[in-house]
């Protein structure tokens, strides 16, 4: 568990940061491509849930080679889905009365972490530094994980609550690191960063607004709570530091535990992503450094505006705005 060392002074410090987004974790490693691609090589990696998994994952080896491998596990993962989420876990009645702390077990999903950070067992043997994030259930804080043992921190980061089980890594009980900071941007903040690209899966999963059943009002209230986090640190980002929100796209039509589309939404987070950064440097190049950063301002506000809902027409800087 890590209390914060600061990022080394070398270059822009730059971070790269994780949301979760389940299935839709596919997107982020399309945006990694591109990435990738401009040889973007970041100072710290950080990642939440499904951005654990993958952040730890490029960690391992933060070149095109790296990415390439990351692109092959989600194909994997296509043809056994159950190892990310199980299948149809929406609970009966039955289901939610009977003991034990969650509906399904996490060993499919440990098999599916220990493959994708390919055999490395401590944080130190990564390429680059890492860290995730995990919910204390005791305490009600968020924990970071930067060192010593990385399979279980990388687990709890995942642990989707009554989904599956909590891990316990020492003596303390882990939840999803969402249910406090999906899009931990604040972290790259505390650790110095100056320039932040944010991978996020855009405003999927956002429910409808008719609240016919107690899920339904229960899902409303924790898109909220994980989206509003991330809204309020974006929009409280100082002047000097430039934070460049991947664009993800138009929210795909499918449900939470359908990872047959992956290969689709890699293609998709590269293109939108590999457009978005060309745009920039095209602008960039008639542009002053104080014009740049009122651009990337005006951009980060736009997103925010969108996670709020106030944002009709147009997602300014990032197409077409995604439908809600």
């Amino acid at each position: 568990m890590a209390k914060g060392r600061p990022l080394g002074r070398r270059r822009q410090r730059i971070a790269l940061v994780l949301s979760g987004g389940g299935n839709l974790g596919a997107l982020q490693v399309g945006q990694l491509r591109a990435l990738a691609e401009r040889e973007i090589t970041p100072d710290v990696v950080l990642g939440c849930s499904v951005g654990a998994l993958n952040g730890g994952a490029y960690a391992v080896d933060p070149t095109m080679a790296g990415v390439r491998r990351l692109e092959e596990l989600w194909r994997s993962v296509q043809h056994e889905p159950d190892t990310l989420m199980p299948g149809s876990w929406m609970p009966n009645p039955v289901m939610l009365l009977r003991k034990g702390d969650a509906l399904n077990s996490n060993e499919g999903l440990r098999t599916s972490v220990e493959r994708f950070l390919g055999g490395h067992e401590i944080f130190e043997d990564l390429a680059v530094r890492f860290e995730c994030v995990a919910t204390d259930v005791d305490s009600g804080a968020e924990t970071w994980f930067s060192e010593g043992e990385l399979v279980e921190p990388v687990l709890a980061s995942a642990a989707l609550p009554a989904v599956y089980p909590m891990v316990t890594v020492g003596d303390r009980r882990y939840l999803d690191g969402g249910v406090l900071n999906n899009v931990p941007i604040s972290r790259a903040l505390e650790l110095g960063a100056r320039k932040i690209f944010v991978l996020h899966v855009g405003l999927h999963g956002r429910p409808t607004p008719q609240v016919r059943r107690p899920a339904d009002a229960a899902l409303i209230a924790y898109w909220i709570a994980r989206n509003g986090r991330f809204a309020r640190d974006l929009a409280s980002l100082p002047n000097n530091v430039e934070a460049l929100v991947l664009p993800p796209g138009a929210r795909p039509e499918i449900r939470f535990d359908d990872f047959s589309r992956s290969e689709e939404l890699m293609e998709q987070g590269y293109l939108n992503a590999r457009d978005y950064l060309d745009r920039l440097d095209a602008d960039d190049a008639d542009s002053t450094a104080a014009e740049r950063a009122e651009r990337l301002r005006a951009d980060a506000r736009a997103v925010v505006d969108e996670l709020r809902g106030k944002v009709v027409g147009r997602w300014k800087g990032h197409g077409p705005r995604p439908d809600p």
